[in-house]
């Protein structure tokens, strides 16, 4: 007898295709992961820039609205604007809107019906060259959120509106600079 063995096409072995899959998950899944982590790291971060953003310009208005008001008595025989209506009389002495610029960003961007930054009522149509103290409040965070507010020191928000390393509110003085404060009876601190 002969060992004949029939010759013919081998039987293929059915390849597995799980092994792709379970690479294609593992890669997808290790992306979806590393995204998610990337998010968690980044998220704070551009939030706290957001804010610590509003914070900047709530500082900036209320330093034009200081220097506004300082070139605004240059031009009116020294006194500076009265209560009602400083929006408008100091809109000629900036380049920029009046509109935005009399607002606190945090308030201002959730509630534009709200402004949140009022006029120092102790100074309003006094003659400059009067006012002793350089570091006279002139424009300030407040608790009055109507459009051209003219209001007392009693009106900064307790606690402070702007969050960040020190929780303070926005404050501009009469030297044209603008400031950081905690309450109306915390010492003034320049923002670095």
């Amino acid at each position: 007898m002969s060992d004949v063995s029939e010759v013919g096409p081998s039987p293929r072995k059915k390849k597995s295709s799980a092994l792709p899959w379970v690479l294609w998950v593992g890669l997808v899944g290790g992306g979806i992961g590393l995204m998610s982590l990337f998010l968690s790291l980044v998220l704070p971060a551009l939030s706290q820039a957001r804010i610590s953003g509003s914070r900047r310009l709530c500082l900036r208005n209320v330093r034009v609205i200081a220097s506004a008001s300082i070139l605004y008595a240059a031009d009116h025989d020294g006194k500076l604007p009265g209560g009602k209506g400083w929006v408008e009389a100091l809109q000629p002495f900036t380049r920029r809107r009046m509109e935005n610029t009399a607002a606190c960003p945090l308030i201002h961007r959730a509630h534009p019906e709200q402004y949140g930054i009022a006029f120092n009522e102790a100074i309003a149509g006094k003659v400059l060259a009067s006012i002793e103290n350089e570091k006279t409040p002139v424009a300030f965070d407040s608790a009055v959120l109507k459009r051209g507010a003219v209001a007392g020191l009693d009106t900064l928000p307790n606690p402070p509106r702007h969050p960040g390393d020190e929780t303070a509110n926005c404050m501009s003085t009469l030297n044209g600079r603008a400031h950081l404060v905690q309450t109306m009876d915390s010492p003034i601190f320049t923002p670095k």
